[in-house]
């Protein structure tokens, strides 16, 4: 199978992975240009949009803050020293044998040093809890890279194929341009109607309006770009796209055994069912006793009796009634349990579904492409006719002209088609955390 476009003809391989990869080549207006070194390619739009992204920022941020709250409670394991120290004015009555009365300037300073012995999961249960929020802002900031990468890689191929629209409708205007002159050189030899004359302005000011539509869509697609990556890049590298491709898993079972270890909205459903298993080991332990050792020296004086203490033991501490705070707090950290595991199954339900719905659309729009291909194959060849019909004389200006439109028309079908299906090819890899640098 073969394709004549404006730059040569295209030629397929019988696979159908090799077809699908090289629907986006042979779909390139400019083929030279794709090999050019100073042109923006895909993976740098990806970089500096991760360099500066806010987004990506912010979520680096809440990791290091989810860290912090880490080391926070790996600390309570720890023993702790504290010191203290006061000075003032103070009165002190002593009974013993003989009452005894101290007053005057006193001072105080004491050294303590605490540690815990067994909390009965009491730690585990809050480590196990702030492990498991870490991992969940570590997806949670993989699926706002994805999010973010997705975007810069839709304005990109945007980009590309509105450029390719553009040329297009240019090539056209440029040619019913051509045509009017010819048309009014056949009117002042009067071998032409005045009629064919006005149906061939009336294309070439519906050339101009299309063609006016075709660049601003193409400098939005700039912008979006531009505003993306910081900077406005006039040349892309279109065959950058193609690497999206090759990552792209070869079966649909492929790609729902991706889903589920790399979704990183699976992922942080998971680590959120972990957390709250945490939590549910802190609650349960906060109804049993806890033991603390703990040593301390005192010294001071009140007026001109100093003092000095020493103490140290083991401190057991055991709740016995709150009103039920803790029972209610325990009952409230199940729920949050079998909570968390429901949104698990709906969350790996919906990713199920994205990816079952891409991979159809997927392989629909690669069909699709290379039916437009082949419309696409035999337009030219009604141009082709329709220009020999013209050269004999059994042909008109007006038949030439709509038969150029009707290939502008289908070749346009034909890359919205492609850029959906990039389109769909970038949300299916964003699903599965497959678009890096």
């Amino acid at each position: 199978m073969a394709f004549r476009s404006t730059y040569g003809i295209c030629r397929f391989p019988p696979a159908a992975r090799q077809l699908t990869l090289l629907l986006f080549i042979c779909a390139a207006t400019v083929a030279p240009a794709d090999t050019m070194p100073d042109e923006y390619n895909l993976t740098q739009a990806f970089r500096d949009t991760l360099a500066r992204d806010a987004r990506v920022q912010a979520a680096e941020n809440r990791i290091a803050e989810a860290r912090e709250r880490l080391r926070e409670v790996t600390s309570s394991q720890l023993p702790s020293l504290s010191v203290r120290g006061n000075t003032g004015y103070a009165y002190n009555r002593n009974q013993a044998r003989v009452t005894s009365v101290y007053e005057g300037h006193s001072t105080r300073g004491s050294l303590q040093l605490s540690q815990n012995l067994y909390t009965f999961g009491r730690l585990q249960g809050r480590r196990k809890q702030a492990e498991a929020d870490l991992a969940e802002t570590e997806f949670a900031a993989e699926e706002t890279r994805q999010l973010v990468l997705s975007e810069v890689a839709d304005s990109f191929a945007e980009q590309i194929f509105r450029a390719r629209v553009l040329k297009r409708h240019q090539a056209f205007e440029a040619l019913v341009g051509e045509l009017e002159q010819a048309a009014r050189v056949r009117l002042e030899l009067e071998t032409l109607d005045r009629t064919q004359l006005y149906q061939i302005l009336r294309r070439l000011h519906e050339a101009r309006a299309t063609r006016i539509e075709a660049d601003a869509r193409y400098r939005v697609a700039r912008t979006q770009l531009a505003q993306l990556t910081g900077a406005n890049r006039p040349a892309l590298a279109a065959a950058s796209m193609l690497n999206l491709e090759a990552i792209t898993p070869a079966t649909l079972e492929d790609a729902l055994s991706l889903a589920e270890r790399q979704s990183p909205s699976v992922a942080r459903a998971r680590q959120r069912v972990e957390s709250a298993a945490g939590n549910l080991a802190f609650r349960k332990a906060e109804l049993w006793p806890t033991l603390s050792l703990e040593l301390g020296a005192n010294v001071g004086n009140v007026g001109e009796i100093n003092t000095r203490d020493i103490n140290g033991g083991v401190n057991l501490a055991m709740p016995l009634y709150e009103g039920g705070l803790k029972r209610s707090q325990l009952r409230g950290a199940r729920l949050a349990v079998e909570t968390a595991q429901r949104d698990l199954a709906a969350q790996r339900a919906t990713v199920d579904m994205d990816v079952r719905a891409n991979w159809s659309l997927l392989t629909g729009q690669a069909m699709a492409v290379q039916e437009f291909r082949a419309a696409a194959e035999d337009m030219q060849e009604v141009v082709t006719l329709t220009q020999s019909k013209l050269e004999a004389g059994r042909g008109t200006l007006v038949q030439q002209v709509e038969a150029q439109q009707s290939a502008l028309q289908v070749e346009i079908n034909m890359l919205d088609e492609q850029l959906r299906l990039m389109q769909t090819r970038i949300a299916l890899l964003a699903a599965l955390a497959g678009l890096t640098p």
